[in-house]
């Protein structure tokens, strides 16, 4: 019995089969994040976030969506997470990396704080 097949990407007007794979999606762009990463000497964390990025990809209903369902599926939070999970600490920079690649990095609000407004009360 073979393994099923994961898609990073649909063709549009083309079968399946001609789609790009998941897991070489994952390495093109790990590798690709690792040698920009190289102009910071930070290429395993480039390769990390590359490999990571996309891992809520291999969800079914994610999978579903590349083949038509209209389901709207949220994919950079499992990469995210994983990162987090790895060390709570060092993982946090990447997490918000991984977590931003479509929508733009937020600005980190410490957890262990009371939430404040951002502007003084007058």
């Amino acid at each position: 019995m073979s393994k099923p097949k994961f898609y990073a990407h649909s063709l549009e007007g083309e079968p399946p089969t001609n789609w790009q794979g998941l897991e070489e999606h994952l390495q093109r762009v790990a590798k690709l994040a690792a040698r920009l990463a190289e102009a910071f000497h930070s290429e395993s964390w480039g390769y990390c976030a590359g490999l990571w990025h996309d891992l809520g990809k291999y969800q079914a209903e994610f999978q579903e969506r590349l083949l038509g369902s209209r389901v709207s599926v949220e994919h950079s939070g499992a990469g995210a997470a994983l990162a987090f999970k790895k060390d709570k600490e060092l993982g946090m920079p990447l997490a918000f990396v991984i977590a931003a690649h479509h929508a733009g990095l937020a600005n980190p609000v410490p957890y262990s704080l009371p939430f404040r407004h951002p502007t003084p009360e007058t």
